[in-house]
């Protein structure tokens, strides 16, 4: 064989193995696309205060909501009954206070002449339908939260998703506001035995004052319930994908830490008490004002300007997110993912009859049924009844 055939026959050898390597434009070009994903996938300022803004303007107020009237109970229950002097109390946490902050006394026959001065019994046969009329600013807070979650989903989707919260942000505006009013119409603070021209005049405004009380608690569940559905959607759709669950679970997070503050702030010393349980209960309003001043200065919701085929609004609010440049990839992936849900019908009845969403499905709701049955609810709305 000559020198010729030779180096033919190793060219050959060589070539099959050499079409099979990468050019090195490529392999760079995959390097720089790996680097800039991995980058991306970590916390910055922009998100860390996207997320802070969001949980404790519609998060953590909910968890107040939800908390501070398990203390205030004391006070509201004589309040809605048409008792609202101090030592009207039933209990003995409330009644401590009333000894404690008012000088009541409850062993002295002699005190109740007018028959004003304690809390009335009630009768057994009353008893339960009594009850129940005490917990209907708990009920209405419940029903405007189903309501506001159910609706959540018309709000992020007429609105944007920033903007939707900052829908949800109004109610409880409001909602403090009528708050502080109840007790400034309907109040009474005198510690002695009332006579009946004090009686008339405490409670001249008491229908009003106990509509604004329960259009309040109606228009505080209505807000959080808006809060679970926007709240939780613009938080999932600014994480990075490595960080979808922490991001998530801000929110949660943000209710128990709300739930243990309301407790807190409910503490006689503070605002656990007679004259100031309105303020206990309305405080929140301020960090819902404050919220709806900065949620202008958090970037929208990628994944929404993407569904509305703004992909250069997108970009931008993905750069600021990230603080990086590089967002080409995860932009395509936020592209895909909208297009092959756009591609599949995802409505209630295919939700039903899919083998591939059913056992999710069953679980999801077994899981809350679960929760809901455990008594949580129970506890977290009267826990002072059980544990004081």
């Amino acid at each position: 064989m000559s020198s010729t055939q030779q180096e033919s026959v190793v060219d050959n050898a060589i070539t099959p193995s050499q079409s099979q390597i990468p050019p090195e434009s490529t392999v760079a070009n995959s390097t720089v696309n790996v680097v800039g994903e991995l980058s991306n996938q970590r916390w910055t300022s922009s998100l860390l205060m996207s997320v802070i803004i969001v949980v404790l303007s519609t998060s953590f107020v909910m968890g107040v909501n939800i908390g501070g009237p398990n203390l205030y109970n004391g006070f509201i229950v004589p309040w809605t009954r048409g008792h609202p002097f101090p030592c009207q109390k039933e209990g003995s946490t409330s009644q401590w206070i009333a000894r404690k902050w008012w000088d009541c006394v409850y062993n002295d026959t002699a005190k109740n002449l007018n028959g004003y001065y304690y809390l009335p019994d009630i009768s057994k046969k009353t008893l339960i339908g009594q009850r129940l009329k005490d917990s209907i600013h708990n009920v209405l807070f419940v029903i405007g939260g189903f309501i506001g979650a159910y609706s959540g989903q018309y709000w992020y989707k007429c609105l944007s998703r920033r903007n939707a919260i900052f829908a949800s942000m109004p109610f409880q505006l409001v909602a403090s506001i009528f708050m502080i009013i109840t007790l400034y119409i309907y109040r009474g603070y005198d510690t002695d035995d009332p006579d009946q021209t004090t009686i008339h005049r405490a409670t001249k405004n008491k229908d009003v004052a106990i509509s604004f009380f329960y259009i309040s608690r109606f228009l505080s569940g209505f807000s959080a319930g808006m809060c679970c559905v926007v709240s939780t959607s613009y938080l999932n759709e600014i994480s990075p994908r490595a960080l979808r669950g922490t991001v998530g679970a801000c929110h949660q997070l943000a209710i128990v830490i709300g739930i243990l503050f309301g407790q807190i702030i409910g503490l006689p010393w503070i605002l656990g008490r007679h004259n100031a349980w309105n303020w206990g209960m309305s405080w929140v309003g301020l960090l819902s004002l404050m919220g709806s001043i900065f949620i202008w200065t958090l970037p929208e919701s990628p994944r929404w300007l993407v569904q509305e085929r703004k992909q250069n609004e997108a970009a931008q609010s993905l750069r600021k997110l990230r603080q990086s440049n590089d967002i080409e990839a995860e932009l395509v992936e936020i592209e895909e993912e909208e297009t092959a849900s756009n591609k599949r019908d995802l409505g209630i009845g295919k939700v039903l009859s899919s083998n591939e969403f059913r056992w999710p499905l069953i679980t999801s709701l077994v899981l809350n049924a679960i929760q809901q049955l455990s008594g949580i609810n129970a506890v977290e709305m009267n826990n002072t009844c059980f544990l004081l």
